[in-house]
C-alpha cells in the first residue's frame, strides 16, 4: 500500500506548471505548493559541478513524500540558494504542503543544507540528484530528477 501511495504522490508531484512572472522570475506549482523563484546560471568561478544545478528538481523521500528542490543560484564559493517544497503526508504528521528558503554549500558533487535537519544532495549526473535526509526519527533516501 505504501509503494502504491508513493507512486500516486510522485505522479502528482511531477505535473509542473511554470508561469513567467517579473523579469527573470517564474512561478511553479509543486506538491500542492506554488513557488516564485528566479534561477540564474552559476557565478563565474563556481565549482565545476554547479553547471547543471539551477532549476527545478522533483523527487520524493522513500517513495512517500512528494518533494522538490528549486535551485536559484550557486556562488563562486559554492554557496547554494534554493527553495525546498514538500507535499502532504499524514503518516509523518505533515498535514499541509509547504516550502522554505534555504542555503547550502556545494563541495565536490555534494550539496549540504543544514537547518532544522541536515540534507545532503549528491550529483549523479546532469539530470539526477540522490539525497539523504536525517532527523531525530531516522534517515531517509530519495532521488530527484531535473525538470
Amino acid at each position: 500500500m505504501v509503494s502504491h501511495m508513493g507512486r500516486l504522490i510522485v505522479g502528482t508531484c511531477i505535473s509542473l506548471m511554470t508561469v513567467p512572472s517579473a523579469a527573470g522570475a517564474a512561478t511553479v506549482s509543486l506538491c500542492g505548493t506554488s513557488v516564485e523563484y528566479a534561477s540564474t546560471p552559476p557565478a563565474a568561478g563556481a565549482p565545476p559541478d554547479a553547471s547543471d544545478l539551477p532549476g527545478v528538481w522533483v523527487g520524493d523521500w522513500d517513495r512517500m513524500l512528494c518533494s522538490a528542490l528549486v535551485v536559484e543560484s550557486v556562488s563562486a564559493q559554492g554557496d547554494v540558494t534554493a527553495w525546498y517544497v514538500y507535499g502532504r503526508y499524514p503518516q509523518w504528521n505533515i498535514s499541509q504542503p509547504g516550502k522554505y528558503h534555504m542555503t547550502g554549500k556545494l563541495s565536490g558533487k555534494t550539496i549540504v543544507f543544514k537547518g532544522r535537519s541536515e540534507t545532503d544532495y549528491s550529483i549523479v549526473d546532469a539530470h539526477t540528484l540522490n539525497d539523504t535526509y536525517s532527523n531525530s526519527s531516522g534517515q531517509y533516501k530519495g532521488t530527484f530528477k531535473k525538470q
